[in-house]
């Protein structure tokens, strides 16, 4: 072979190997230029899924501040506003007083636990365990509450973290409060093989697990959709059964740090 065809051959080979290195960095581009589009529109159904829970939430939120205000407001007016007498002092029996009082505690209570679920100051102030403690106090003036620590030690939590835990607890009680027709709640909180674990029990109406993921899984169940998302943010599990004759439990695990 002269020295021609070498130059011929080796100059093939270099513009063989050339095009292959081409095609590799076109093939590669190509790849990454649609892991970015991926990524770009996971983002944007990741921001579109935010956004709508943000809503979902704003609009429970509204619905049930229009259903559990509302009508104790237009009670509290009718009995404050009743006719008497021209001239005559408006007078209350002490039976009428205690209702009254009563509606002001449970508006109270209501607008703290609203709030709480706007932005969770109490928990970033107090922290997650006091004020979940708060929490049920606020409750017993709508059923008999108990509170148990048996931690054997406490969890490190990040802010985030904590945050969306409170939440979903703050959501776990509101449906027991508003659906369960509960008159006893008792709340236990423990560390079991590396999970921190919650438990609560009540003697309202019964709440499977089944019936739960139902609701989840359905439009018109946004509250538990939202229990069972952020439960699952946390690497946590949740889960209702029936524990004594007369008793329902719900119990939640997250992982601890």
């Amino acid at each position: 072979m002269n020295i021609d065809e070498v130059l011929i051959s080796s100059g093939i080979i270099i513009f063989l190997m050339m095009c292959c290195i081409v095609a590799v960095f076109i093939l590669y581009t190509k790849k990454a230029f649609q892991q970015i589009a991926q990524k770009r529109e996971f983002d944007i159904k990741i921001q579109a899924a935010i956004i709508a829970a943000q809503e979902s939430e704003r609009e429970e939120l509204a619905n049930n501040l229009h259903d559990d205000f509302g009508p104790l407001l237009g009670i509290l007016s009718r009995q404050l506003k009743r006719e008497v007498n021209p001239g005559a002092s408006i007078t209350f029996t002490a039976e009428d007083r205690k209702a009254i009082h009563d509606k002001l505690d449970g508006l109270m209570a209501d607008t703290r636990r609203y709030s709480s679920e706007l932005y969770p100051t109490q928990m970033k102030h107090l922290g997650l365990i006091a004020a979940l403690q708060q929490n049920l106090l606020d409750m017993s003036g709508q059923m008999e509450t108990h509170f148990f620590n048996k931690m054997e030690h406490q969890p490190s939590f990040n802010e985030a973290q904590e945050i969306t835990l409170y939440r979903v607890l703050n959501e776990v009680l509101n449906n027991i409060l508003r659906h369960s027709q509960a008159t006893e709640l008792e709340c236990e909180l423990m560390t079991v093989d590396g999970y921190f674990q919650i438990q609560l029990i009540h003697n309202g109406i019964p709440f499977t697990q089944e019936m739960f993921l139902q609701h989840a899984e359905s439009k018109t169940g946004k509250g538990c959709s939202s229990i069972l998302n952020r439960t699952l943010q946390l690497n946590g599990t949740i889960e209702f059964y029936r524990m004594i004759e007369i008793h329902s439990c719900v119990r939640i695990a997250i992982q601890m740090p």
